[in-house]
């Protein structure tokens, strides 16, 4: 099998979290204003 190229999708999202969580911070958040949270970048292969 021969793979010529693949197109990889980059998305990035919010995640609210509570507490005292490792590495949470406030920053952007539109769902829980001034709330810390994590905003992971992820990468999918799309594959069709």
């Amino acid at each position: 099998m021969s793979i010529n190229g693949i197109t990889l999708d980059l998305d990035s999202t919010v995640m609210t979290r509570y507490g005292a969580q490792e590495g949470a911070a406030r920053g952007y958040n539109p769902a829980k204003r001034g709330r810390a949270s994590h905003h992971p970048l992820m990468a999918f292969v799309a594959d069709t």
